[in-house]
């Protein structure tokens, strides 16, 4: 009853139901670039696809934190399905946010560690 229940509170969380031994961390760091309306107030959600399949998407998010601003450098660590080598990343926008005027976002660079291949 306890492992439904965890299955059932891990299928809430991450969208998905994922074997534990299939998942790897993922330590994301997105740098937004140092110019005009560069940053955005959407909700970004990210997509990793590699050797061995893809990710669901996955909400980037830090609660009471203003992210993806004019250049700065925002950390995230998420849990996800276990891709291999990474190949490619997506990222998807609401378009939307407080000042859902101008929704564009410019990402200067992006850095993912996983902690399955232990290097960028």
């Amino acid at each position: 009853a306890v492992s439904t229940f965890a299955q059932h509170t891990r299928k809430l969380k991450t969208g998905s139901l994922i074997p534990t031994g299939q998942n790897a961390r993922y330590n994301i760091e997105i740098e937004t670039g140092d110019r005009e309306h560069a940053g955005t107030d959407a909700t970004i959600t990210i997509r990793i696809t590699g050797t061995k399949g893809r990710t669901d998407y996955v909400k980037l998010d830090k609660w009471f934190h203003n992210d993806f601003e004019r250049g700065r450098k925002d950390s995230y660590e998420i849990e996800a399905f276990d891709v291999g080598d990474i190949q490619v990343i997506e990222f998807h926008s609401d378009q939307g946010g407080y000042w859902s005027g101008d929704p564009d976002w410019f990402v200067n660079r992006v850095s993912i560690i996983s902690s399955s291949q232990d290097r960028e």
